[in-house]
């Protein structure tokens, strides 16, 4: 009861503290009235951009805690403020996540895709990411995956990083490849972004719980029911449970299944669950994520973005697996040239990702990989134009 009531308290400070900047406003519309009050009142420009970080941060709580009214009433009034660019993609940014929330995948991809599109700013891999999920619950996996690959690289920038970006598209593959059937890959996805995921609930704590909600799924998926009863705990325990109600629907579920076993599976080494650490203030940053991008033509637009109307192939992680299993090699050092021939494009897509992924996979790696990758992209492309 107690902690219900710490939950109600945690979710309503958003308004509280919206409500508090309206009642000192001329009656009117909410973002006109907001904009012209303090257009007269400030004249520093500094103070207009730390009332606009200050309005972005709003806005991601009110995102996090599923206030959608709240999220369009702040979208107006950064957009009604004389502010940089950045926090006009902003704006438009968190509006395509109300119309995600709301169900307009339509409406919402049209505006992502223009945020994503715009020259390079703190929410264009965000922008990518959510655009991803537009493609996910539309059912069109391999276009999702392609946009999710795209977000996680655009997530890191000489001058930028955007670790909750990144974070949210490693934990969307994992998704991916429970929904088609492979949940012991998808848990050892999981397993194997703990430490990062940790990291990542210190600053933006909603999307800690919502992993651990996807790790209490896996495990109850392959009936590690301790561990998954003990995941789906954490992730209730949290003030943002009270806006997921999914997430009671998960711990009920794992409930049923323990009652109907006769014995506990047995605990999955390696799964460390800890809960980050201060959470008691709610995370000043974003609810997807956002970075920067290395310049080049349109550099914003994701190279492999389908063609409106069009379908691409759904994965078949289940397939991979099989597929794998039939080499001999469970976990492959390289894949042979006879296997590589026979993937889809994107199983060779999950197979960068695992690769770069991996723990031992550090900077100066990565920036071979993608310079190699680079020059075979420019010796291509010079050779079709000739």
């Amino acid at each position: 009861m107690r902690r219900a009531a710490n939950n109600l308290i945690y979710q309503t400070s958003i308004s509280k503290q919206v409500h508090e900047v309206q009642a000192q406003l001329p009656p009117g519309s909410f973002h006109q009235q907001f904009g012209l009050h303090l257009i007269r009142g400030i004249s520093s420009h500094q103070r207009f951009v730390d009332l606009g970080e200050k309005l972005v941060g709003l806005a991601e709580q009110a995102y996090a805690f599923r206030q959608l009214d709240q999220l369009g009433e702040l979208s107006q009034a950064i957009l009604g403020l004389p502010l940089p660019r950045q926090y006009g993609a902003a704006a438009r940014y968190f509006r395509g996540l109300e119309l995600i929330r709301r169900g307009d995948l339509e409406g919402a991809r049209s505006i992502l895709e223009a945020v994503a599109a715009e020259p390079s700013h703190r929410f264009t891999a965000r922008a990518i990411q959510s655009l991803g999920v537009t493609f996910h619950a539309r059912g069109d996996s391999e276009s999702a995956l392609k946009l999710y690959i795209e977000a996680h690289c655009r997530a890191f920038d000489k001058k930028r990083v955007d670790p909750v970006a990144s974070f949210a598209s490693r934990r969307n593959i994992a998704v991916l490849r429970s929904e088609q059937g492979d949940h012991q890959g998808a848990l050892t996805d999981f397993l194997g972004m703990s430490q990062f995921a940790r990291a990542v609930g210190s600053i933006h704590a909603q999307s800690y719980y919502e992993y651990l909600n996807s790790l209490a799924v896996e495990f109850g998926e392959l009936g590690h029911l301790q561990e998954a009863v003990r995941a789906s705990q954490l992730s209730l325990s949290s003030p943002f449970a009270i806006a997921y109600p999914e997430w009671r629907q998960t711990f009920e579920e794992i409930a049923s299944k323990r009652q109907r076993s006769s014995q506990s599976s047995g605990a999955v080494r390696g799964a460390i669950i800890k809960e980050p650490g201060n959470q008691e203030s709610v995370p000043k940053t974003h609810t997807l994520v956002h970075l920067p991008v290395a310049e080049g033509p349109n550099p914003a637009a994701p190279a492999h973005r389908p063609q409106p109307g069009t379908r691409a192939r759904v994965l078949s992680f289940q397939r991979w697996k099989t597929t794998i299993k039939a080499s001999g090699r469970a976990t492959p050092v390289g894949v042979a040239a006879g296997l590589r021939s026979r993937m889809t494009t994107g199983e060779k897509l999950i197979r960068l990702m695992d690769l770069i992924s991996q723990d031992e996979t550090d900077d100066e790696t990565i920036d071979r990989i993608l310079e190699t990758v680079e020059q075979i992209v420019i010796k291509r492309r010079s050779q079709n134009l000739d």
